[in-house]
């Protein structure tokens, strides 16, 4: 069933049209990925619908009844914002079930009306009504589900009773899509859903959008992302929309098949225009007058096509003459790190070689950026030590841009970072990431995100570092511009250590995966997909051990048991059982093969990690075995 339509829609601010006759329609349940270059319309589509943007022509049709919620980039650009943000967080996730919750103050209300004996017959009607409705609505169940929702979404208990007002810019965009969710629309319109959700969050939403009933429109970047919840996609390019069955990569397949031929297509008709004119400009005053003013006519008819997006320019990036590395680019001995007497990082043991390129994943707050930085000597450790090589050039992104001035202009900018070029080289270097014409004479303060990100890189591999630290990269970036990063680092023959949620990209360019939990560091010899599938084999063999462990028959005795006891002690054993084979790891290799005190210190915290297990076990096995 067809809940919303889009007919003949357009578009236009003062200097670009982004939307041009537009006719689309969104089923019931379907889920649509929006996709297209930055700055072509996919937020303007977005707000049109949602109805905070006013349309020049064609109309926005949403079939009455039908609950719609919209996810903004930024938290500053929500109607929420508007509210008082004094509320806390489990509050404002809450106040998502607002008619549940009024309801719910009305049934309080009539009880205690009802035990007083004060209601009358009308009143105690009214409650048995809403207290049938509460229960048909699962009513009793709406702290549950905010906590469930909140935690897959990466917030802590401890952060339940925070003030909003307090949380960083991320966590109040995590809030408020934790609050969508909790909505349950019917119809979403969400914009860059992902962008502050680490790699587990991004899973959790995944599996929410797969078997939740709501249509949804996502805008995102984010390709495994939209491979694995979308079952339709829409490009936009220039002011049109195209129309594409299946996820990212089917359309992908679609896609390239489709600009070979409108590619074919239009080169052709560029060379007949230009046969034509020659034609006409050779004969227009000779014998062959008729014909070329014929020739002339049919030309000033013939409609134009448009340029294919395969032939539109996209960023040149070039990681070449990279000056030569030590073999060791920095190791980490017993590192360790606290923020404000907060453990950050344990005791992290890592070696960064020469040429290696690896991808730094785990839980938001986890530590990745203090390893980056760390890793870039840019702060140093508390305690443990970090060996560096020599002949390292370091190059260091952030993920907050902070090294711009609003007044700034792109070209005295890139002028400070390449002082021996001529204004033409820093124009023509500047070109490859995209920065043309007046765009290099505008200042910073008007660019966009994405912008300022391709800027920043610009910037960042003028110098030609050997050794890339990079903190979530692709933000901001359209997809497009993401794959020309991800060829260039491909290439690059210097050593990288990156931060990404952006799965994707960690498969194009990563040979080895470092997981960052609870302070340590565990490594995957392999891409994202690799690191996946281990981790994978773990979940199944503790499943499997925990299975053997507690028959069904007594699994069936226990149902008042909490479940989430159960997956809290699981989830124990999942990282005990992590940090020994750690231990083991580092106990067989050769790196402390002469240091006996090491080698001792690492058997005795073995022995200890393998009593703690037995007691987790054991714990386990007694609260699945004793009927309640």
């Amino acid at each position: 069933m067809i809940i919303a339509s889009i007919s003949n829609l357009t578009k236009s601010y003062p200097s670009i049209r982004v939307l041009d006759d537009i006719c689309l329609a969104i089923k019931s349940g379907e889920k649509i990925g929006l996709v297209g270059a930055n700055g072509t319309g996919k937020t303007t589509l977005l707000e049109i619908i949602f109805g905070l943007v006013d349309i020049e022509s064609g109309s926005v049709d949403i079939i009455k009844g039908t609950k719609v919620e919209y996810l903004p980039q930024s938290f500053a650009d929500s109607i929420d914002n508007k509210n008082k943000i004094d509320v806390s967080l489990f509050d404002f996730v809450r106040s998502g079930f607002g008619e549940l919750l009024t309801l719910k103050e009305k049934i309080e209300s009539l009880e205690k009306k009802i035990s007083a004996g004060l209601a009358t017959r009308k009143e105690k009607n009214r409650y048995s009504e809403a207290l049938h409705s509460f229960e048909f609505h699962n009513g009793y169940g709406i702290e549950a589900r905010v906590e469930k929702i909140m935690a897959g979404l990466g917030f802590s208990k401890d952060m339940f009773d925070v003030s909003l007002g307090i949380l960083s810019g991320g966590e109040k965009n995590r809030a408020l899509l934790a609050r969508l969710l909790v909505v349950n629309p019917d119809f979403m319109l969400l914009d860059e859903p992902t962008n502050h959700l680490d790699i587990n969050g991004i899973e959790f939403l995944e599996n929410y959008l797969k078997t939740s009933p709501s249509a949804a429109l996502i805008v995102s970047h984010d390709r495994r992302f939209l491979d694995r919840t979308v079952n339709k996609i829409w490009e936009i390019h220039a002011a049109r929309i195209k129309s594409y069955q299946g996820n990212y990569s089917v359309y992908l397949q679609a896609k390239s098949k489709q600009e070979e031929l409108e590619l074919k297509a239009y080169n052709q008709q560029r060379e007949f225009i230009k046969k034509t004119k020659t034609f006409i400009a050779k004969n227009i005053a000779g014998q062959k007058t008729k014909q070329a003013q014929s020739r002339r006519k049919m030309l000033a008819r013939l409609e134009r096509l448009n340029k294919p997006a395969s032939a539109e320019k996209s960023i040149g990036i070039r990681l070449d003459d990279i000056a030569r590395s030590d073999r060791i680019i920095c190791r980490f001995d017993g590192v360790k790190f606290s923020y404000e007497e907060k453990p950050i990082l344990k005791s992290a043991e890592f070696t960064i070689e020469r040429g290696e390129k690896i991808g730094l994943i785990g839980s938001n707050g986890s530590g990745k950026t203090t390893i980056l930085e760390l890793a870039a000597n840019r702060i140093k450790q508390d305690s443990g030590e970090i060996i560096r090589g020599k002949k390292i050039t370091p190059g260091y992104f952030r993920q907050i841009r902070d090294e711009f001035r609003p007044a700034d202009k792109v070209i005295d900018i890139i002028a400070r970072v390449l002082p021996d070029y001529t204004e033409g080289k820093q124009r023509d270097y500047l070109a490859s990431f995209l920065f043309v014409g007046d765009d290099v004479f505008r200042q910073i303060g008007t660019f966009s995100g994405g912008q300022q990100s391709r800027l920043a890189l610009a910037m960042l591999l003028a110098k030609q570092p050997n050794f890339l630290a990079l903190d979530e990269p692709t933000n901001h970036l359209d997809i497009q511009s993401r794959e020309v990063l991800e060829q260039a680092l491909a290439e690059y023959n210097g050593t990288l250590l990156v931060v990404s949620h952006d799965r994707y990209f960690l498969d194009s360019v990563v040979d080895k995966i470092y997981n960052l939990h609870d302070g340590y560091i565990k490594t995957y010899l392999g891409n994202y997909s690799y690191f996946e599938s281990k981790r994978l084999e773990i979940k199944q063999a503790a499943e499997k051990i925990i299975k053997a462990k507690t028959p069904k028959t007594i699994k069936q005795k226990n149902k008042r048991i909490n479940p989430l006891i159960i997956q809290k002690i699981e989830k124990e054993i999942e990282s005990l059982e992590l940090k020994l084979t750690d231990i083991e790891t580092m106990i067989i290799s050769r790196e402390h093969i002469s240091d006996w005190a090491k080698l001792q210190s690492m058997q005795d915290e073995k022995n200890e990690l393998e009593k703690k297990i037995l007691l987790m076990y054991e714990k386990l096995d007694e609260l699945t075995s004793t009927e309640k």
